[in-house]
């Protein structure tokens, strides 16, 4: 009994830290969110918090999407050639690489944008 105890703990251990592992490398974003304090905020530091916040976003994403494409491609493999279990995993494959591209797609809108508009 006490060896079962032993090893749903240790699983749920691994669990959270493969979960929450790709969140520790975005503990330093490199700079403030915000990049300015104050009245002396100007219209480039107001682009420079829409670029932030979209590059905070990204990283998210890219640690979100990792987790669920890890989780997939484990319910693919111990699927054990149930079609439910394997429908699934493609469901959920594509779903979330079509979310990914649609992120990294309204990225590279909002970077021609503020180029257009002028920011460096």
């Amino acid at each position: 009994m006490k060896n079962q105890n032993t090893k749903k703990i240790m699983m749920h251990v691994l669990a959270a830290t493969i979960l929450f592992s790709p969140l520790l490398v975005l503990a330093d974003i490199g700079s403030t969110l915000v990049p300015c304090d104050g009245p002396d905020c100007t219209y480039e530091n107001f682009l420079t918090l829409i670029k932030n916040v979209i590059m905070f976003l990204i990283k998210v994403g890219v640690a979100f999407s990792a987790i669920v494409f890890a989780y997939a491609g484990w319910l693919y493999m111990t699927s054990g050639g149930d079609e439910g279990k394997v429908k699934q995993a493609h469901e959920m494959l594509t779903k979330v690489l079509w979310g990914f591209l649609f992120a990294l797609g309204a990225y590279l809108i909002v970077q021609l944008i503020t180029s257009s508009l002028g920011y460096k």
